[in-house]
């Protein structure tokens, strides 16, 4: 992955092929790395929506983010975050020492400028809606406004159950998020992307897409939001993932093929 990622390498007009034009299409961060991220002094309540969280402070920076620097997409990465229970906010929330760890990698999900220093506000992640299965659907509006709250609830609602309108609403976020021009150098599109959390709805909606988005098969999974490199494929790539299905397959064929042999043991008497 690089700073300027080709994405899509054709735009067509009309059907079945008629009328096609040719586009390279790139996508340019937009967005500063923080500089010397911290985690506010203070909970945050009654943020917009009814929401609590917290905050993370830091100083403007004029370092680019860098794909290349990235050993996770950050759609992935962002999603499989650590939650904790908050006994002041009586909720989950995504864990804050995590997501200043996301920050500083990555940079801030959007950007809020307060007295010259950025302030990224969190919502909690299980405070609207059931998220934690895919049977606890979320309605329409819950689903926009944790759209706008850039939740991790709502990224991971769409990863795990596909819902239709979850993923054409965040179509839409995306939609009014982005900048688009031609670059009169080489011809090529460029999409702008203004910060983390664009990026990331663009990601989950291009894997999406292709049917890549998976859950782990494996319970104890400790990042179970994957991507899948073939359609069968139920579990991730961890190590420890791949032991689990191998000792599952084990125990299953075992107890198959015991069953087999207890059936054509002759039993006593019977020559």
């Amino acid at each position: 992955m690089v700073t300027q990622q080709t994405l899509s390498k054709t735009s067509s007009i009309g059907s079945k092929g008629k009328g096609m034009y040719t586009f390279r299409s790139v996508i340019k961060m937009d967005w500063q790395l923080p500089v010397e991220p911290v985690l506010g002094t203070h909970l945050l309540r009654n943020l917009a929506g009814g929401l609590n969280g917290y905050s993370i402070l830091a100083k403007p920076g004029n370092v680019t983010a860098n794909p290349v620097r990235w050993k996770a997409p950050p759609h992935r990465s962002f999603v499989n975050l650590p939650v904790s229970a908050t006994p002041e906010l009586g909720t989950e929330i995504v864990e804050p020492s995590a997501l200043l760890g996301f920050s500083k990698r990555y940079g801030f999900l959007y950007r809020h400028t307060v007295e010259n220093r950025w302030v990224l506000n969190v919502e909690s992640s299980a405070s609207i809606g059931d998220t934690s299965s895919v049977s606890g659907k979320l309605s329409q509006e819950e689903m926009r406004e944790l759209i706008g709250m850039k939740s991790q609830a709502v990224l991971k609602y769409a990863w795990k159950s596909g819902d239709k309108r979850a993923v054409e609403e965040i179509a839409k976020y995306t939609a009014r998020s982005l900048q688009a021009q031609v670059d009169v150098t080489t011809g090529a599109a460029v999409i702008k992307v203004a910060n983390a959390w664009t990026l990331i709805c663009m990601l989950l909606l291009r894997d999406h897409a292709a049917g890549k988005t998976a859950v782990c098969a494996n319970p104890e999974c400790p990042a179970p939001y994957f991507l899948k490199s073939r359609k069968t494929q139920k579990i991730c790539e961890a190590g420890e993932c791949v032991e689990w299905a191998q000792r599952n397959y084990a125990r299953k064929w075992w107890r198959e093929n015991e069953s087999k042999a207890s059936k054509a043991k002759p039993k006593k008497g019977a020559e």
